[in-house]
């Protein structure tokens, strides 16, 4: 079958069978003047040699990020990434993203082609829900596309204590979400790297050996490092009258 192209030139096609993973050579000859009678056309002295190898399809996995994702900062710094195996070069391809998922409008990661097979490109997104649409291909032209909705929430608050109280000679902090607690023992004039850890940080409850000969100054801090500017907490042991 030929036809003629944009650059004037002709085109020939078929279909290549008995591609093999360690690789099949083929041999092409063309003649020219395809209108013409077989005798009345010129054709190649030597074959075109060239050598195809199969391959498995390329897989994208591990694409994130996904579910909801919480920054101190308005635009948040996010980061886009994914992973590809398999494929003709072992996972080795070249990624790209798109806000539309529209032909001609996807841009290409900042890390991408590597032989480790991961991706990453940075971001900075507004608050609210986004889709990405994501497309990786590999030298051998195999194709892989996924797509992530996520959430961007912004948090500029110091962490909410919920609870606090005495249990088996332990004052135990809860606070609403994952955060690190440290205290004096004087007032809430100092900072946090100067007060007294309080075990367990990234978490939600946070505990410190109870003393009733004590008031405990409490300040408690994000990930993000968002803190009271003041105490979060002051516990002071009461007695009680019956």
């Amino acid at each position: 079958l030929h036809q003629i192209n944009s650059q004037q030139l002709f085109t020939c096609q078929t279909t290549l069978t008995g591609v093999t993973r360690d690789g099949t050579d083929y041999f092409i000859k063309c003649r020219d003047q395809p209108n013409k009678e077989e005798n009345s056309r010129n054709e190649m002295q030597e074959s075109y040699e060239f050598n195809l190898h199969g391959s498995t399809g390329l897989v994208m996995k591990n694409l994130k990020p996904n579910g909801t994702i919480f920054g101190a900062v308005s635009p948040a710094p996010i980061e886009l990434s994914v992973e590809t195996s398999f494929g003709c070069d072992g996972g080795q391809a070249i990624c790209f993203y798109s806000e539309t998922g529209e032909e001609g409008d996807y841009i290409s990661f900042f890390d991408t082609n590597s032989g480790n097979g991961i991706h990453t490109q940075p971001l900075s997104l507004l608050e609210g829900e986004h889709t990405l649409h994501v497309s990786c291909v590999d030298s051998g032209g195999n194709l892989a596309e996924d797509t992530t909705t996520f959430n961007v929430e912004i948090d500029e608050n110091a962490p909410v204590i919920a609870r606090v109280y005495e249990e088996e000679n332990l004052l135990k902090v809860v606070t609403v979400r994952d955060s690190e607690c440290a205290y004096s023992l004087n007032s809430c004039d100092f900072s946090f790297a100067e007060g007294t850890q309080m075990p367990f940080a990234n978490t939600t409850i946070h505990v410190t050996e109870w003393n009733q000969e004590n008031t405990y100054f409490i300040k408690c801090r994000d990930e993000f490092l968002n803190e009271e500017a003041d105490c979060s907490l002051v516990v002071k042991p009461i007695t009680n009258f019956l």
